[in-house]
């Protein structure tokens, strides 16, 4: 399965996956599901049971950053800065 199926196909959750292929700098572009849910902490289990594999766990919707609201934050970018307020 492509990876871009696998985020759509499980949209707004957390994925384990065992790459199979990967492009030429290393994502991964080719994957089997092991497992995916709602809850990051229900795929744990799977990834303990699966140290033999070569896996990749991500999330396949946006995290918010709504903690950061009542701060003021300085990125540049240029330089490697972040400063929060």
């Amino acid at each position: 399965m492509k990876i871009e199926e696998v985020k759509k196909e499980y949209s707004n959750e957390w994925v384990l996956v065992e790459v199979l292929e990967e492009d030429e700098i290393g994502n991964p572009t080719e994957v089997k599901v092991l497992a995916h849910s709602k809850v990051k902490s229900e795929i744990y289990e799977v990834m303990k049971n699966s140290v033999d594999k070569y896996t990749y766990h991500f999330y396949t919707g946006e995290i918010g950053l709504s903690f950061l609201r009542n701060f003021e934050i300085n990125i540049d970018f240029k330089n490697g800065i972040l400063e929060i307020y």
